[in-house]
């Protein structure tokens, strides 16, 4: 994992994970496959800023969004689900 979707202040912001720290997630051959082509098949149209709102945007590739093509975060789940 080398980011998360954070907020900072009203801004949907990336961030390093918990910790601050970059890791690793196995994947198997099958799910790393899947991820792929679902990338391929909808790729990232989300720029985000670095850490901050202010600072410059950054191509965010992100697994899953809201409905209205939005990266998710906890207000969102919070609310929607």
């Amino acid at each position: 994992m080398q980011r998360q979707v954070t907020i900072v202040g009203d801004k949907l912001v990336s961030a390093l994970p918990k910790g601050r720290k970059l890791r690793e997630v196995p994947l198997s051959s099958r799910v790393r496959d899947v991820l792929s082509a679902h990338l391929s098949a909808y790729p990232p149209h989300r720029d985000l800023s670095w850490g901050t709102h202010v600072g410059a945007p950054v191509e965010a590739r992100l697994f899953l969004t809201s409905r209205e093509s939005a990266p998710l975060n906890r207000n969102y789940i919070n609310r929607n689900v």
